[in-house]
This record gives C-alpha cells, structure tokens and sequence, in this order.
C-alpha cells in the first residue's frame, strides 16, 4: 500500500511539475527572417511547431532526404541559388527520410497547405523491395506530426487508417512509441471514450511537444547564430536567375572537373572511399532490383493525401551516377523501370512529374553515386524554381 501511495504522489507532483513547465514555455518558432524553412535539421524536420508556425501564403514545401546537406557551401545550392524564392520554400527532410514519414509531416499541416505547392524529390535508393525500414522509420518518426495528422478532420479516413497500420508495424520495435501511436490510433480512428486513456493521450501530446520546442530552439539558435547568417550571405544569389546562362554552368563544370579525376566523374574525396573497395563492389547490385516496392504504394497514398488537402504537387524523381550504378550491375534497363513505374503512378493520378534520370551520365551532376553536385543542384532548382512559379506544365 505504501508503494502505491509513494507512486501516486510521486505521479501527481510529475504531473504539476509538467503543467507548471508547460505554462513557463513560449512555443514560440516562427522566424522573421524565414530561415527557419531552408535549415536542414533533423530536429525541425520532427516538430510540427517549427513547420506549422512557419507556414505562409506563398511557402513551399519540399519534401526529400539527404541531398539537403549537400553543396549548403556553394552557390548552387537551392537555397543560395534561389536565395529570394528560396525564403519561402521549406525543405523537410534528412538522411533516411522516406515518402511514409513526409506524408505524415505534410498530413499534419494539411490545412494550412490547402491549395498551396508541395515537391517530392524521389531518392531511387528508397524503392528497394522493402521499401523504408524500421530503424529508419524510427528514426525519423515524428511523434508531433503524427498527432496533428491523425487529428487533420479533413484527411479521408482510410487513407489514415494505411498510416496508421504502417507506423504501428513499422515501430514494432520500440515497444514504448509503438504504443504510444496504437493509443493515438484508437483515440482518433476507434472508438477508445476512456478517461483515463484520454488523460494519456494529451499528456503524450503535452510532452512531445515540450521536447520538440526545447530540441528545436536550443539547436536552431546554436547554428543559425555561429555561423547560419554569414553562409547565406557568402554564397547567395543577388542576381537575376537564369539556368541557361552558359557562363555560370561553364564555371559551374570547372569547379567540379578541378576536383574531379576519376572515370565516375565524381568528388575525389568521395570517390576514394569508394575506391578503398572499388573491385568488391563491382556487380554488387547485380542482384537488386526497384521493380516491386513498397515505396509505391507509400507514394501513391502520399499523393491522395495530397489531393484530399488541395496540394498541387510536383514528383521530381532524382538522378543518380550512371556510370557507378552500371559498374556495381544497377544496370540502365533496371533503373528504367523505376521511371515507368513512377510516371505510371502520377498519370493516374494527375500529378506532375518530372523525370531527372536522364541526366544520370551528365557529367559531374552527382558528388557521389547519389548526392546533387553543382550542376545537379542547376538541374534540380531549375524545376523546383519553375514549379513555384507557375504550378503544372
């Protein structure tokens, strides 16, 4: 009995603790300046406070992965490049960011997004057969978007209920989140009436909110103030945007052809890691495929959900190295059907899609075998620029 009472007074003094907490925080993320929507970070990406607050008439979003963190140092980087539209692009994601969990991200600002702009830049690497894994999931898993996404009245129940069968089994693995979202789900989707399960429920939501602002004002005010501010004046564009212009992408070749010295055309620096085990990778693919994924259908749900917000959406399926994907035997004729599969997939929908994979043997387009380089960055912005500015082709 004395063990109970200790837990309950213990529980009630956590519980005033938190509300007292609660009361001292400000939520306040929006930034006058918008450099909130081009800062690649992780944590931002994972707060629905940081995204929604920073939403407004004319923002952007820019769903993707790693390629954020490439060229941030350049002037072709969208976000220098395009440095006076780029004010109102958001970009979302990181390393192991896949359609699944912007869906979730997109889903839980749907109202605001109504009737405004959404890109999907496609990473091939997403659409092995079993499509984004656990890990990764978790990873990246959002417990503030979840909420608001399951609690957006306007998103159509089944396209929820897909959502939520897929984060359940994907979280498998993490006993306590997994519960968390399967209590989500009966709140939202069931018919869960609990009191208790209620209290639950907001305190989990109270919680992860307090965590998502003290990760995201404590990092954003460590790397925007060190050294955010002079980057973007560094490398940003003060001119007239002009993707055509010879000069710049001469200039922009021999920038990379002068770090550049190997048959893939890639950054000496990331091909020498490669290069360590350049004759065991050889025909490493060979037994890979991008034909059957569930990435497909994660995709194919993120565009209804889209389409139930009234988001106009651009797929924009990236490029890769040509030259490596056929040396480790992710041979052309492979790599082809992830185009067909996807434009399949946005003709039926009615979404536009641009096709980027045939530039995969430009050279000097990728730093690696995936990532942008200067002129993929060219390549990239010049549609992103001309979706923002006049919508569908």
């Amino acid at each position: 009995m004395k063990k109970i009472k200790a837990f309950i007074v213990a529980a009630l003094l956590f519980t005033v603790f938190l509300v007292i907490f609660e009361i001292s925080l400000s939520y306040k993320l929006y930034t006058d300046d918008k450099s909130m929507g081009m800062w690649n970070s992780a944590y931002k990406d994972r707060s629905y406070e940081a995204i929604s607050q920073n939403i407004g008439d004319d923002t952007m979003i820019i769903c993707g992965s790693s390629e954020f963190a490439h060229g941030r140092n350049s002037k072709y980087h969208p976000m220098n490049m395009c440095a006076k539209d780029s004010k109102n692009w958001m970009t979302i994601g990181s390393s192991y960011n896949q359609t699944l969990l912007h869906g979730i991200a997109v889903g839980s600002v749907g109202e605001q997004m109504n009737n405004k702009k959404v890109v999907m830049l496609l990473s091939p690497t997403w659409f092995y057969k079993k499509g984004i894994s656990p890990e990764h999931f978790e990873l990246r898993f959002s417990e503030t978007e979840y909420y608001h996404f399951m609690e957006n009245k306007t998103i159509p129940r089944d396209i929820k209920e897909y959502y939520a069968k897929r984060s359940e089994k994907l979280l498998s693995k993490n006993e306590g989140l997994q519960s968390k979202v399967e209590l989500c789900n009966s709140i939202n989707l069931g018919n869960n009436d609990s009191s208790i399960d209620e209290f639950r429920y907001n305190f989990y939501k109270g919680y992860a909110r307090q965590k998502d602002y003290i990760t995201v004002k404590t990092s954003y005010n460590l790397d925007h103030k060190l050294y955010g501010k002079g980057r973007k004046k560094k490398y940003a564009n003060k001119h007239k945007i002009d993707f055509k212009n010879e000069t710049m992408l001469k200039k922009a070749t021999k920038l990379s052809e002068k770090k550049s010295h190997n048959d893939f055309t890639m950054r000496d620096s990331n091909f020498s890691k490669l290069e360590l085990n350049i004759l065991g990778l050889k025909g490493s693919h060979n037994k890979d495929s991008w034909e059957q994924s569930k990435e497909y259908k994660d995709l194919e749900y993120f565009i209804r959900l889209c389409n139930s917000q009234n988001i106009e959406l651009d797929i924009v399926l990236l490029p890769v190295n040509g030259r490596w994907y056929d040396y480790t035997g992710m041979t052309k004729d492979k790599r082809t059907v992830l185009s067909e599969n996807v434009k399949k997939i946005a003709s039926k929908y009615n979404v536009k899609f641009d096709d980027l994979s045939k530039y995969s043997y430009d050279k000097y387009l990728t730093s690696d075998a995936v990532h942008p380089w200067n002129l993929g960055w060219v390549v990239i912005n010049e549609r992103l620029y001309n979706f923002y500015k006049g919508g569908k082709s």
